[in-house]
């Protein structure tokens, strides 16, 4: 059963298509002692995905966004977006390209890097 109470420092929000980015950043921050929420290490069998999200973004202090043109695809993401902002959480993005940034004010107001 997933640990609803443990702390993370950074839950990190992806594209199933940018999936191997996103495990290279878990790997990078996980071998130097950041406590990372991902949903293919974090998430126990039985434990209903959305459910699972909320508790990982209500656990972590930043949001890690991978930014690429896949996150325009994914309805999950923008309300992955949604919660930590309503959770007043640190939202940091890790853009992969020059995609545009979606009509959707949290992404407008969250830091911006590229990788």
């Amino acid at each position: 059963m997933m640990n609803m109470h443990k702390k993370y420092d950074i839950f990190i929000s992806y594209s199933r298509k940018d999936e191997s980015i996103a495990l290279q950043l878990y790997e990078y921050l996980s071998t130097n002692g950041v406590s990372c929420w991902m949903d293919k290490y974090s998430i126990q069998p039985g434990v209903p995905y959305a459910k699972a999200i909320e508790a990982g973004i209500k656990s972590c202090d930043i949001l890690v966004l991978i930014y690429s043109k896949y996150v325009l695809e994914s309805t999950n993401i923008l309300s992955e977006l949604e919660l930590a902002h309503n959770e007043g959480k640190r939202i940091i993005s890790f853009r992969l390209d020059n995609s545009p940034l979606c009509n959707v004010h949290i992404v407008r107001n969250i830091e911006a890097f590229f990788l």
